[in-house]
């Protein structure tokens, strides 16, 4: 079970003046920036939350994403899809306008869809290339503003809404102790924090706003908060962070300062890959990588359901890569079978 202590945000953010990233100190004003507009829209429901439920809907605090959840597939996106053909899709995250954007992983490929599912633009491919894209591996929006890839090359690659590269950045392992590694998760609060997981040495990385490193989250003096090949993860409103600890089949908790909270699953799931919060933030969701199985469980690691392949209606054999969670729809994109599928949710007490 998860602690009940809150986060303590009056706890020093860490050591001042390491740099996180090449270009953090170019990128600290744009940034901040970023962040009013984020807070401003946000205050008058012109992005995040209140734009994903359809009109007229319920708020999803009227919701209740427990064990009586109902899941309908309501369809597969794949192949030629909106005047474009997917292939091989990899991680998508939501637009500001509540459309999708889709990271392809090969050839790498970004695309643009509206909430019809209609072209909006692509780059890669057929049209100019996203620069420095090698092995990516997912796709995350900052703020609405910008779309943000984790590569597993040890880029983090970063694109406007147009999709024109803006810059890369890497980590610098230096600041933290740590070798260099490959991204292997992507998160970014709405506080302005960056969290970058990484597989290679087990470890999640938070930077704050300006760019600046902060501090490792997880590594071989971390006790019950050891990590073993993070991969996924999501962030709770409150700052807290949802991490998917693959290797050690559980998810992990902490709070925003890196401290351990507790687990899901612990040794139960067999391997996490992927997290997404339920919109009322009293569940995730966790996609697993090999066997295709998606579980329900409270935020205070209480396991509340289970749905196989079957049960989902999903074809072959494939794993689960990333999941989007928005008032209406999950969002899930299978492995193998190159196809992300539309399930409708419908939770106690929306009808």
């Amino acid at each position: 079970m998860i602690n009940s202590h809150a986060p303590d945000y009056g706890r020093p953010a860490g050591p001042d003046g390491s740099p996180a990233f090449s270009f953090g100190r170019r990128m600290s004003l744009c940034l901040a920036v970023i962040l009013l507009i984020f807070c401003i829209s946000i205050s008058i429901g012109g992005c995040g939350a209140a734009r994903q439920g359809a009109p007229g809907s319920k708020h999803p605090s009227h919701y209740h994403y427990d064990k009586d959840l109902r899941l309908r597939l309501e369809g597969m996106i794949s192949g030629g899809v909106g005047q474009t053909d997917l292939s091989t899709p990899i991680s998508l995250d939501e637009t500001a306008e509540g459309g999708l954007v889709i990271l392809e992983e090969t050839p790498p490929r970004v695309v643009i869809l509206d909430s019809t599912l209609q072209l909006v633009r692509e780059a890669g491919r057929f049209t100019p290339a996203p620069s420095l894209m090698n092995s990516p591996r997912i796709i995350r929006s900052g703020f609405g503003l910008t779309f943000n890839v984790a590569d597993l090359n040890g880029a983090i690659l970063v694109y406007d809404t147009r999709l024109r590269f803006i810059d890369s950045f890497e980590p610098v392992y230096e600041a933290s102790g740590v070798g260099r590694g490959s991204p292997s998760g992507l998160a970014i609060s709405a506080f302005g924090d960056t969290y970058i997981a990484d597989r290679d040495n087990d470890v999640v990385f938070k930077f704050d706003l300006s760019g600046k490193f902060v501090r490792t989250i997880g590594g071989a003096d971390a006790g019950a908060g050891r990590l073993t090949r993070p991969e996924g993860l999501a962030i709770v409103a409150d700052g807290s962070l949802v991490v998917c600890d693959t290797d050690a089949r559980r998810v992990v908790v902490f709070d925003r300062d890196g401290e351990y909270l507790g687990t899901m699953g612990d040794g139960d799931l067999e391997a996490p890959g992927c997290v997404a919060v339920t919109p009322d933030e009293k569940a995730v969701f966790v996609g697993d990588r090999q066997n295709g199985a998606l579980d329900l469980y409270s935020l205070t690691g209480e396991w509340l359901a289970s749905w196989d392949r079957a049960e989902l209606g999903f074809p072959g054999n494939g794993g689960i890569s990333d999941l989007l969670v928005t008032n209406m729809y999950l969002y899930v994109v299978v492995q193998e079978d190159n196809r992300i599928a539309k399930i409708r949710l419908i939770p106690r007490g929306s009808e």
